[in-house]
């Protein structure tokens, strides 16, 4: 148990730092000056990562633990890898899109939503049950997401749903990986990657031939040495999430972005120079505190203060009769 959990804190220490430096690195690439193709700043990121999962599977086919699981079902698999590669690509081009109109610290501070989107997807898929002291944590989160929102001095309505565009997107794809990865499949991270990268890619690639112009080739020429190390990083970035996912679930990485966009928000201050208003650090305390009670509620259902915010919130005390994942058992897939 112990070795688990330090896998799980050295996974989301990765994944923190990846996705803080991906984030302020596709900041500075995307932009009029330097690489201002979004749709194919994603092919390249889905194109390396492909590669370099089939490389590691040709070099060392023994780390990919679950291919022989799986062997006659790569059908039906890829089958379900479909929506889960579209709505990665989905996730990928919104959120570079949005680097055009915002501040990455504003971009973070509308994440703080992810949690919401994660447990009202569960909720309509069986998965978790709504109640309504779930229902007040979601106000008090989506209270500070608003805070943030209304403080933010260069609102881009554009960069605003591009981003909320990425963050469903992105929580569909973690769920539905989470479910992949500890479901009937039972797939390793680098399974995972092996079969999503491709499918994610060609999605990508059909997105960018509809997009395309004369100019990407010669921008990729011109800025091919900043695009290498921010395809590595990307690379990176997308094992760490699918061992993230597999060594916890999606509720962990979401509490892990936190983390990251706090760091994020202050590096973006101090070192960016970027405006952040006074009411939105207020804004991103109180969805930080929402978010880490919620996490507390699910932890410790039992403990006094939990007990005495249900009975604030005229819910009474109950434990959940469904996780949020659920649970695999000998016998297969319960759910």
């Amino acid at each position: 148990m112990a070795s688990d959990g330090g896998r799980v804190y050295v996974f989301s220490i990765l994944y923190i730092v990846l996705s803080a430096t991906l984030i302020h690195f596709n900041k500075q690439l995307v932009n009029d000056t330097h690489f201002p193709h979004p749709m194919a700043l994603s092919v390249l990121h889905m194109a390396s990562t492909s590669a370099a999962s089939i490389v590691l599977y040709l070099v060392a086919p023994q780390l990919f633990t679950s291919m022989s699981t799986i062997k006659g079902r790569e059908p039906n698999l890829m089958k379900i890898f479909l929506p889960q590669g579209f709505f990665f690509a989905v996730s990928l081009y919104c959120a570079n899109t949005a680097y055009f109109y915002c501040s990455a610290a504003f971009l973070q501070f509308t994440k703080e939503s992810s949690l919401i989107f994660v447990y009202l997807m569960s909720c309509m898929t069986g998965m978790s049950q709504f109640s309504c002291d779930r229902l007040v944590i979601i106000m008090w989160i989506l209270l500070g997401v608003s805070l943030a929102v209304a403080g933010e001095v260069e609102f881009v309505l554009s960069g605003f749903i591009f981003q909320i565009g990425s963050q469903l997107a992105e929580c569909s794809k973690n769920v539905l990986g989470e479910w992949l990865m500890l479901g009937k499949y039972k797939l390793d991270p680098l399974t995972y990657i092996l079969f999503m990268a491709p499918i994610c890619c060609c999605f990508l690639l059909a997105g960018n031939i509809v997009l395309w112009n004369t100019f990407i080739l010669l921008d990729v020429m011109r800025w091919w040495h900043l695009l290498l190390p921010n395809s590595c990083v990307a690379i990176l970035l997308n094992f760490s999430i699918a061992a993230l996912i597999k060594e916890s679930n999606a509720m962990a990485l979401i509490l892990s972005g936190l983390v990251k966009d706090m760091l994020i928000v202050l590096v973006s201050a101090k070192f960016f120079h970027e405006k952040v208003a006074f009411c939105q650090y207020v804004g991103l305390a109180v969805c930080l505190s929402g978010v880490f009670f919620w996490s507390y509620c699910r932890a410790h259902p039992d403990s006094k203060a939990v007990l005495a915010f249900q009975h604030l919130c005229w819910c009474p005390p109950k434990e959940e009769t469904k996780p949020l994942v659920p649970e695999v058992t000998e016998e297969g897939y319960d759910g």
